[in-house]
């Protein structure tokens, strides 16, 4: 039942199904969820919608989908239980220009606060948003994408207990 929600006409349901499959850990989802997400990219959505970001991590936490960590941003990487992929926001701007010399195209980023005990708490970004022209080049969206994202981390807060997390897609996922 749970599958056949990902056909559902609303896409907060698709959504909501995606990501209970991939929390319950439903590998035999993956083919329907391979065609909901392709279904979603031939619509021309936005990559950066939350059904979208729903299916590529259930894709993704299901094997299904390789995650593109460039070696300096994974060194950069900080170690945190409650945020799998965040990065301390003092090296912000390495990590996205290492993503972009690798190919993938930044989405946007939000910061975090940690407090020890009490886990990760959202804090205002930047404030920047950006749209991408998915008619252009592959290349010329990582760059573009890369551009506005150095933009909002120069404007982000740098403190100890700030990670930002990033979400970002390859040439695939257009």
């Amino acid at each position: 039942m749970l599958i056949g929600l990902l056909d559902s006409e609303n896409a907060t349901v698709r959504q909501w199904a995606a990501e209970a499959l991939t929390g319950l850990e439903i590998r035999r989802a993956v083919p329907d969820l391979q065609r909901a997400y392709e279904a979603f990219r031939q619509r021309g959505e936005a990559p950066d919608g939350s059904e979208g970001e729903a299916l590529r991590w259930a894709l993704t936490d299901l094997g299904a989908r390789a995650l593109v960590i460039p070696p300096r941003a994974a060194a950069l990487r900080a170690s945190l239980g409650n945020l799998d992929l965040a990065w301390p926001t003092a090296h912000l701007a390495e990590v996205i220009g290492d993503l972009a010399a690798h190919g993938q195209a930044v989405l946007y980023f939000q910061v975090w606060q940690i407090k020890p005990n009490n886990g990760a708490f959202w804090r205002q970004g930047p404030g920047i948003d950006w749209d991408i022209d998915r008619r252009l080049p592959w290349d010329r969206i990582v760059i573009e994408c890369r551009d506005w994202a150095l933009l909002a981390a120069e404007t982000a807060e740098k403190a100890p207990d700030l990670v930002a997390t990033i979400c970002w897609i390859d040439a695939s996922d257009l």
